[in-house]
């Protein structure tokens, strides 16, 4: 009887991963993989990785998630906080290849009209913004330090 109810309590208990949170937001947005991995400019076949039961997101990828479609990056990882972030209307553009800099341009953000002043949200907004650029720049930063480790070691080993 002990063994019946541990199985009981071990199929209700359901783990929610960012997966599945992923898999939700898609769900609302009516989202195909295919349709996320164009919006995304990324393989379709990294959307199925990191949808799959042990699929684990990764922090550029989650990042990405946020910048592009305003999903939470906390929300996704976590569970924590609201589903999604504050949606920036803007005819701004943003410099792919220089993250962080931007085209001048008024900003406009849901909820405030085009000659408003930004509120101290839409500040927090703009910083997180920046931060989260900044991050990827330092992973990107990161791994190509760690490749190069490697690639000495290696000659070293030789």
């Amino acid at each position: 009887m002990l063994l019946s109810t541990h199985l009981l309590r071990r199929q209700m208990s359901v783990t929610v991963t960012p997966a599945t949170r992923i898999k939700v937001l898609m769900s609302q947005d009516e989202l195909t993989q295919r349709e996320l991995s164009a919006k995304l400019k990324v393989d379709e076949s990294l959307i199925s990785k990191y949808l799959s039961p042990k699929g684990n997101p990764s922090d550029k990828f989650v990042v990405k998630l946020e910048t592009v479609l305003r999903w939470s990056a906390r929300w996704i990882r976590t569970g924590e906080g609201p589903q999604r972030l504050p949606t920036l209307i803007s005819n701004e553009s943003v410099n792919v290849s220089q993250p962080g800099k931007r085209n001048q341009s008024n900003v406009n953000y849901k909820g405030t009209q085009a000659n408003e002043v930004p509120t101290d949200q839409d500040e927090i907004t703009r910083l997180k913004l920046q931060l989260q650029e900044e991050k990827i720049r330092s992973l990107e930063r990161e791994k190509e330090l760690l490749e190069e480790m490697n690639r000495l070691l290696k000659e070293r080993q030789k």
